[in-house]
């Protein structure tokens, strides 16, 4: 009877745990973006951005892609190491794909720097065409 009535708690118990939802913090759970762009490789023309906060997307060149520069209002203890970014580039050419990498060179409550660089998968050379790019903070954003 007792070793019954113990099995019988601990099935309870494990059912209340895989009952209650897993919960992250900060604005991640939720699926906010604190910033996104999509950017021409070639000339550096942002075609398209928004996020929450982010007012502006600027360009500059690197030797093998280009640094965004998102402007606006952020969290005012961001730092790079507080955010999340994801890039990903599109290929130029048929049966051709490229890879992007994207740093987070700086971070503060008014820019968020990042520098994205992307490659041709067959040659390595430097990729053309466009990069997509999503930031993403673990500090809440402020309302």
């Amino acid at each position: 009877m007792r070793s019954h009535l113990r099995s019988l708690c601990l099935v309870f118990a494990f059912l209340v745990i895989a009952a209650v939802p897993a919960h992250a913090g900060g604005p991640s759970s939720a699926g906010v973006a604190v910033g996104f762009a999509r950017v021409n490789l070639d000339d550096g023309t942002v075609t398209s951005f928004g996020g929450k906060g982010t007012k502006e997307v600027t360009t500059g060149p690197t030797s093998t892609g280009v640094i965004l520069f998102f402007v606006g209002k952020y969290p005012k203890d961001l730092t790079r190491e507080l955010v999340v970014a994801h890039a990903t580039a599109e290929g130029d050419e048929d049966n051709q794909y490229a890879v992007a990498n994207a740093i987070v060179a700086n971070a503060t409550r008014d820019q968020i720097s990042v520098v994205v660089n992307a490659w041709k998968s067959s040659t390595l050379a430097p990729a053309t065409g466009y990069a997509f790019v999503i930031l993403y903070s673990a500090v809440a954003p402020e309302e």
